[in-house]
């Protein structure tokens, strides 16, 4: 069982418990909408640290949640919410997010996840703003679906494999983030669909990242960390 939960509330503050070694989730919470998580301890649950479904405008904020065994944080059905100072060190992965649109995730540490550090897919209007995301197993974020959203000054320290992986996230802006010791992936099905995102200021390695669309016979005599064209 989870160590709380919750179901059709409203208006709620949920604050400074310890929740540990639970069989399922340390925190469960369904169909609730306005609530506030703060200042919670979720680690060493069989499941996750947190489960949020269908729980509209709420806030989980200056949260810790490490070594679960599945997500720090899973988030599904759960739009226009905030997700603040959370630290998600040593789980399995740090946080999912699924259907979740117009949300903001912003100024939380992800480290150390056996997978990825964030996933975020099929979420319209994202703000993914200054986390920081380092020496995650796969990629720091694992973004896909996610179109109309801003990624923007994010650091990404040697992640396994890329700092920042974003897939079909059409008129995005991606921007001021620095990537030491992994890359930025960037994927679309037609290369006509690159000119929809704006991707400037961003580092590899203290190098800027080079968007080079439509290159041809050219010649490159600027040093990129890293170069997409």
């Amino acid at each position: 069982e989870s160590g709380i939960y919750i179901l059709n509330g409203t208006n709620s503050l949920l604050q400074s418990n310890i929740c540990e070694y639970n069989g399922a989730h340390g925190i469960c919470v369904e169909d609730t909408a306005l609530i506030m998580i703060t200042k919670n301890d979720c680690y060493n649950n069989l499941d996750n640290g947190i489960y949020i479904e269908n729980c509209s405008s709420s806030e989980v904020v200056e949260n810790s949640f490490n070594q679960n065994r599945v997500y720090g944080i899973e988030i599904r059905d759960s739009p226009s919410s905030i997700f603040l100072k959370n630290e998600l060190n040593s789980n399995w992965r740090g946080a999912y997010f699924f259907r979740c649109d117009f949300n903001n995730i912003s100024t939380n540490t992800c480290e150390d996840s056996s997978s990825s550090g964030f996933v975020i897919t099929r979420c319209e209007q994202i703000n993914f703003t200054n986390n920081l995301l380092s020496y995650n197993n796969e990629d720091g974020l694992d973004a896909f679906f996610i179109h109309n959203s801003v990624v923007e000054n994010n650091t990404c320290i040697g992640n396994r494999i890329a700092g920042l992986s974003i897939r079909s996230a059409l008129n995005s802006t991606i921007t001021f983030n620095n990537l030491t010791n992994n890359g930025l992936e960037i994927e679309e099905s037609l290369t006509e669909l690159y000119s929809t995102y704006t991707l400037y200021n961003n580092t590899i390695n203290n190098l800027p990242f080079g968007f080079l669309l439509h290159l041809r016979d050219g010649t490159i005599t600027k040093e990129y960390g890293q170069i997409l064209s």
